[in-house]
């Protein structure tokens, strides 16, 4: 009875974990080398990646922000290096 309960205790930790690492992908800024690829299609629309940068879109201005400025082509001042 006892290992029944550890092996529910641990696949409860288990299940707990993945969701909190879902919570913690959703609220982390992909950047924009992956707003790029999300963007030009070079991301596996079945991949874990794709799937981050959408869930998060819907949570984050800034990256929506950044993303249109993708759509719309950015500044050439975006790309010099000082």
């Amino acid at each position: 009875m006892t290992y029944l309960f550890a092996g529910l205790a641990a696949l409860l930790a288990f299940v707990a974990l993945r969701i909190g690492k879902q919570i913690w992908y959703t609220y982390q800024c992909p950047g924009e080398p992956a707003l790029y690829d999300f963007w030009y299609g070079r991301m596996d629309k079945k991949s874990q990646a794709h799937r981050n940068v959408v869930t998060h879109l819907g949570h984050c201005e800034r990256c929506r922000e950044t993303l249109y400025r993708i759509q719309k082509g950015q500044p050439l001042e975006d790309h010099l290096v000082d």
